[in-house]
C-alpha cells in the first residue's frame, strides 16, 4: 500500500443476514428505492433498481482511499463504489464494466471517465483507488501494485470532495441480486 498507510478508516465486510443495505448500521439511503442495494451471501449486491447510499461518516483528510474485492465481473447495472457521493448524479466513483475498471466523476449528471484500465481482477485481488485532494489526482492499485499512476481528476466545481463514500446502483437491471463487492474500506492516508 502507498501513501504512508491508513491512519483512520471505516470498513464493512457485509457479513450479516441478507436484506436491504440501507437498514444496516452506518449506511443511509440518499436517493432511489431502498431495495436497490442489498446484502446477499455476505456481500454487497445490487438489484438493478436505481439507488444510492452513503456510508455514515466522512473522514477529513486530503488523501483518501477506497478499497474492495470485486466478486462479480458482470456490468452490474451501472453499479459504482463511490469515494465521495452527494447523490446518484454527483460523485467520484469506481466501477467495473466490459472488462475494464473505471474511475469516474459525475457532476450534475454529466459523467467523465478519469481512469479506464483493462483488467480481469479475481475475487482475491484487492482493488484500491487513492485520491489526493491537494494534487487533485487519483491512482489505481490492484493486489498492492500500482497499475495506473497519479492521473489528474480535472475540475471538481460543483462537487465538494468533503463528502462521505458510498455505493450506487444505477438501474436498468434484471432485479436479481448479484453479489458484487466484499470488504469495502474507506480511509485517510498520512
Amino acid at each position: 500500500m502507498s501513501g504512508g498507510g491508513a491512519v483512520t478508516s471505516f470498513s464493512d465486510d457485509f457479513n450479516r443476514a441478507d436484506g436491504d443495505l440501507t437498514t444496516s448500521p452506518n449506511w443511509t439511503l440518499l436517493s432511489g428505492v431502498s431495495n436497490g442495494l442489498t446484502i446477499s451471501s455476505n456481500a454487497a449486491a445490487n438489484t438493478g433498481n436505481t439507488s444510492a447510499a452513503s456510508f455514515a461518516s466522512y473522514l477529513s483528510g486530503t488523501k483518501r482511499y477506497i478499497e474492495f474485492y470485486l466478486l462479480s465481473l458482470v456490468s452490474n447495472h451501472s453499479a459504482y463504489i463511490a469515494l465521495a457521493i452527494s447523490d446518484s448524479a454527483n460523485y467520484l466513483a469506481a466501477k467495473y464494466a466490459g472488462g475494464q475498471l473505471y474511475f469516474t466523476k459525475r457532476i450534475a449528471g454529466a459523467g467523465t471517465n478519469i481512469i479506464t484500465y483493462t483488467a480481469t481482477p479475481g475475487p482475491t485481488d484487492l482493488i484500491r483507488y487513492e485520491f489526493d485532494a491537494v494534487a487533485n489526482t487519483v491512482r489505481l492499485l490492484i493486489a498492492g501494485s500500482e497499475v495506473v499512476g497519479a492521473t489528474p481528476v480535472g475540475s471538481l466545481v460543483g462537487l465538494p470532495t468533503s463528502l462521505p463514500p458510498g455505493l450506487i446502483s444505477g438501474g436498468g437491471g434484471s432485479g436479481a441480486q448479484v453479489p458484487w463487492i466484499d470488504s469495502f474500506k474507506y480511509g485517510v492516508m498520512a
